[in-house]
């Protein structure tokens, strides 16, 4: 398996370096893969009188629950974490985050789960890419990627 490895600050990581992220990556002599659920709640709200929507566009924004595993299912190492999340509508709408919300992990942990919140009100019904670059402790990092991803949508 080969790595895609990058420097954590750059900022600017291209459209094609994240396109060819790879589904499966080695980190600390693991190998991860990527699975999704990405939606947009459209369910109805109450909100108060003096509220002003700053956006035309209905339904809420992106929400994604991302699960990152071992391949072999083995225990999930404690000293990865994730540390950007790439959603990718095409070549020219891309949406970063480094607002990661880690849920808590017990030492048998295989999965590591992250929430990511606020994202493009794109979709729903539309594929998306997601790219996640993974971090350990020693600073090296990884891209992972999953592609083509349904936003999905609850009403």
């Amino acid at each position: 398996m080969t790595t895609n490895s990058i420097k954590l600050d750059d900022a600017s990581i291209s459209y094609v370096t994240l396109s060819q992220a790879y589904t499966q990556v080695m980190l600390n002599d693991k190998e991860f893969q990527l699975k999704t659920f990405l939606w947009r709640d459209f369910m109805p709200t109450i909100v108060p009188n003096n509220y002003v929507e700053k956006s035309t566009i209905p339904g809420s924004h992106l929400i994604a629950k991302l699960r990152i595993s071992t391949v072999d299912n083995s225990e999930f190492p404690t000293d990865v974490k994730a540390h950007q999340v790439w959603i990718i509508l095409n070549e020219t709408q891309i949406w970063n985050t480094s607002d990661i919300e880690e849920q808590p992990r017990s030492s048998t942990n295989q999965v590591l789960t992250i929430t990511i919140r606020n994202g493009p009100k794109w979709g729903p019904k539309v594929n998306v890419d997601v790219v996640v670059q993974l971090i350990n402790t020693d600073g090296k990092t990884v891209l992972l990627q999953a592609k083509q991803q349904t936003i999905g949508c609850t009403s």
